[in-house]
């Protein structure tokens, strides 16, 4: 580290040139990025799961993709029925349909003679499209152009369904987006100028963040060119990227401008910022994508393309914190303290050990054992709220509701009680000589418990059949799900594969059940070899893993009292859908473990340097925790602007991932770094260091630890 802080100074415009192309390129290709992300439901599905076998078969039988389509509301002048001549809007709405390419049928009330289709007091009309694979950001907005010149259909009709919410979903998204960045950045900023109290300074981390988000988009581009990558991993991208580059930087300026005190602006001062702070960044940076890159290991797309767009993020982030910030901190020198808003006067030497972080953590090591039974207490009430946590799938009830194809879905369920709320359709592979055998499954699907209605058996190819069923309460109800389980149940020598919104979500919850214990056993595993590299020791890692399960239960509770149970949700702006998604608890405790791995290796780091230096223990977390106390605080508080500015969205699996983010950040910050550190390190003393001599001896012969150069230093 030392040899690349040495090449940083003395040829700092290669590293910067760098940075400046691929941060251009990144944002130029912004739009194609973003143009190519998916809300649609197959992103939430294993594509091994039967639902989406099902799907897939359909799609390759005939071409059509039965989890999109079209659904056109029509409001009608007058009350229609069945026995009257089809009504103009109609009419017009079939015709538009029809002349879209990638439709492949069209069903209104009138052509198929289904009562349902019209609302109770037939006043409305609803007009359904199957479609084929398509570009559905460019369908939906030649839909709606041609819909808008219409003068029949202008101002009286509605776009939905499942395309178009995936269209409109990601629209939202990107205003949400927006949004939040118009409120962070501005505060932030704000205050960057009160910590670095200086102009230059303060620009650092956010320049550090523009560099890392380019950067990131670029990688995305090869990633949404190979597979299906969520739209809410562009929101992922932003908040994390100006959140760790804050972090990483602000670690990395506070570093310089310390040796810069001690030795002067030069190479000396490049050289030992990265040497320290910048391998204090390199194993932060290392265990936020650990954390991360465990939902690799889940075949769900929305959640292993979050978990890549924010590995990805975190290495650029780090890349720039390590590799570019150290030769503009080696070009600017003094001028890092350039256009101050007060005079900086070069630093005094001070009495470390009578600083605020040194009496906080003096007090809390006198009793250090009630101190770590009472913080852990309080940590395990706060995620025993988890224990009653009622999970749900992704559904019209997370988008605002004035998005149009949110308020026809809404329409639909109200106004067309003939519609089932839980369709199902099963997909049965079979030829001509099948249909005794699926006319018979039928029947005895119609016999379940909770089945509403059966309609007859469909040939949708040479060897394919489709069997529609409604079922009884809510697509994601407890009893939606309870009767998908009794119809999986039905005897047949047939092989029925389920699909629709109820299969879906039954897939994907069994689907993560599976593979999260796995996901789970990398994530710790990984974690402990990653801080055992740093630390040398076995015991700090386990304790950091004991910390973070902690931080992770209290975050877990917190997030169902909110938005289950509604506690602030008014002050919040939304209604308390009563659930969490399914894939919330996942994303946020992946999180939320990174993060707080993340601040325990920035604390970890300087006490072990202190250690190293000779000091006992005790006197080692205390000075190590005044030392590094200040951009710790300073660094959680900003990341959770930056990661909490997620909450503002109007979209709820959104609110969700940011307030979890920033709640698990103040919690690991605060609780966790301030008292349960002080007190659990000072019950273990020297055993923190502990380990075994093979590893010991491995330890030492690997050489990446830069203890050496931190006994240096400490000795001068």
């Amino acid at each position: 580290m030392t040899r690349l802080g040495r090449i940083l100074s003395r040829h700092p415009w290669w590293s910067i040139g760098f940075a400046v192309l691929v941060t251009v390129l990144g944002f130029a290709l912004s739009g194609v990025v973003s143009d190519r992300l998916s809300n649609s439901i197959s992103g939430y599905s294993d594509p091994s799961s039967p639902s989406a076998r099902a799907v897939a078969e359909v799609q390759r039988a005939t071409g059509v993709n039965i989890d999109e389509g079209y659904t056109l509301l029509v409001s009608l002048p007058q009350p229609a029925s069945l026995a009257q001549p089809v009504p103009a809007r109609v009419a017009a709405a079939v015709r538009l349909l029809r002349g879209r390419p990638e439709v492949a049928q069209v069903t209104d009330a009138w052509s198929s003679r289904l009562p349902s289709l019209l609302s109770r007091n037939g006043r409305t009309a609803v007009v359904d499209a199957s479609v084929r694979s398509t570009h559905e950001k460019a369908a939906i907005t030649a839909l709606q152009d041609g819909i808008a010149r219409d003068p029949t259909l202008r101002g009286h009709v509605l776009l939905g369904g499942p395309t178009a919410l995936n269209v409109q979903g990601s629209a939202q998204a990107s205003k949400d987006l927006a949004f939040a960045e118009t409120i962070a950045v501005p505060i932030l900023l704000v205050l960057l100028l009160l910590i670095f109290r200086g102009v230059v300074a303060a620009l650092l981390p956010l320049l550090g963040a523009v560099v890392s988000i380019g950067a990131t988009t670029l990688l995305l581009l090869a990633a949404v060119t190979a597979t299906n990558v969520s739209v809410y991993a562009l929101n992922l991208v932003y908040a994390l990227g100006i959140g760790l580059s804050i972090d990483f930087n602000l670690l990395t300026v506070s570093r310089y401008r310390e040796e810069m005190d001690r030795r002067g602006p030069g190479v000396e001062a490049v050289e030992r910022t990265v040497a320290t702070a910048g391998r204090t960044v390199l194993f932060s940076a290392a265990t936020v994508t650990a954390a991360l890159g465990a939902l690799l290991l889940l075949p769900i797309p929305s959640m292993s393309s979050m978990g890549l767009a924010g590995m990805l993020v975190t290495l650029c982030a780090a890349a720039n914190a390590v590799l570019v910030l150290p030769a503009v901190l080696a070009l600017l020198g003094r001028r890092v303290d350039a256009l101050p808003l007060l005079r900086r006067r070069p630093r005094r030497p001070r009495d470390e050990t009578r600083g605020f972080w040194v009496r906080l953590s003096r007090v809390v090591m006198r009793q250090p054992a009630g101190v770590a039974v009472v913080t852990a207490a309080a940590l395990l009430a706060a995620g025993s709220l988890s224990l009653g946590v009622v999970f749900a799938g992704y559904s019209t009830s997370e988008l605002p509701s004035n998005l149009a194809a949110v308020r026809v879905a809404n329409q639909l369920s109200h106004d067309f009680p003939g519609l089932s709320a839980s369709p199902l359709q099963m997909v049965i592979e079979g030829g001509a000589a099948a249909a005794p055998a699926v006319s018979a499954y039928a029947r005895d699907l119609a016999g379940v418990p909770g089945v509403d209605s059966v309609a007859p058996p469909l040939r949708v190819s040479a060897g394919l059949w489709e069997v529609d069923a409604s079922l009884r309460g809510q697509p994601l109800s407890a009893e939606a799900i309870a009767t998908l389980d009794r119809v999986r149940s039905i005897p047949t020598r047939l092989t029925p594969l389920p699909t629709g919104y109820t299969a879906f979500f039954a897939d994907e919850e069994a689907s993560l059940g599976s593979h999260l214990p796995a996901a789970a056993v990398m994530l710790a595993i990984t974690t402990l070899v990653i801080l055992f590299l740093m630390t040398g020791s076995v015991v700090l890692p386990v304790k950091a893993l004991v910390m973070n399960a902690l931080t992770l239960s209290a975050t877990l509770g917190l997030l169902v009292l909110v938005f289950q149970d509604g506690f602030a949700s008014g002050a919040l702006g939304f209604a308390p859908p009563g659930s969490i998604d399914i894939e919330t608890p996942v994303l946020v405790g992946s999180l939320a473990f990174g993060l707080s791995t993340d601040y325990g290796v920035f604390l970890l780091s300087r006490i072990r340097e202190e250690h190293l230096s000779g000091l006992a223990t005790r006197e080692a977390v205390a000075l190590g925790l005044q030392r590094v106390g200040r951009v710790v605080t300073a660094a959680a508080l900003l990341l959770c602007i930056a990661v909490g500015a997620l909450a503002l969205s109007s979209t709820v699996v959104l609110k969700e991932i940011g307030l979890g983010a920033a709640l698990a950040v103040l919690i690991d910050a605060s609780i966790v770094r301030a008292l349960l550190v002080p007190s659990v390190m000072a019950l273990l003393g020297r055993w923190n260091w502990y380990a075994p001599r093979p590893l010991a001896a491995f330890h030492r012969w690997l050489r990446i630890d830069g203890a050496e150069g931190e006994r240096q230093a400490a000795a001068a």
